[in-house]
């Protein structure tokens, strides 16, 4: 526990808000996953598809290993998951012109189209649980996460 911490909780409270984590994390990225019956897409996506397109959203045109570093998974891993996304029409990938060997990513406009209607889906969830907590609770909880995130790094 750290020394200038003026509340105590229990080690039982904190794993409780450890798994709620977990669980709110995992059912976040299943939400922005599913994807309505539209006959314009031809592929269920994964979350781990998801996080996939979240990752390359946020870094446009990186290369295939710095997009794995970022998501902690080996390239051929990544490979793996990426072949499904571009070749349904998801991602494209561009050799690098510097280097022949690499590949650099982004999302295609499907891919982008998606991720948008799909992060609404996110926003919406927030919205509706802030609302319901109150300020007082959101603001709290944006301070849990900047403290968390600040020990974590």
């Amino acid at each position: 526990m750290p020394v200038n911490n003026p509340i105590y909780l229990t080690d039982q409270a904190l794993l409780k808000a450890i798994a709620l984590m977990r669980h709110n994390a995992s059912a976040l990225e299943k939400l922005c996953a599913t994807m309505e019956n539209d006959k314009q897409n031809d592929k269920n996506l994964t979350p781990q598809d998801y996080a996939i397109l979240r990752t390359i959203s946020l870094y446009p045109k990186l290369r295939t290993g710095e997009i794995a570093r970022k998501m902690g998974l080996s390239k051929q891993s990544l490979s793996r998951y990426l072949k499904p996304l571009v070749d349904h029409g998801f991602i494209i990938e561009e050799q690098d012109p510097k280097d022949r060997r690499a590949k650099r990513l982004w999302l295609s406009t499907k891919g982008f189209e998606y991720y948008t209607v799909q992060q609404d889906k996110a926003l919406k969830a927030f919205y509706h649980a802030y609302q319901k907590a109150g300020i007082s609770a959101v603001e709290g909880f944006h301070q849990v996460q900047q403290a968390l995130s600040q020990a974590l790094e």
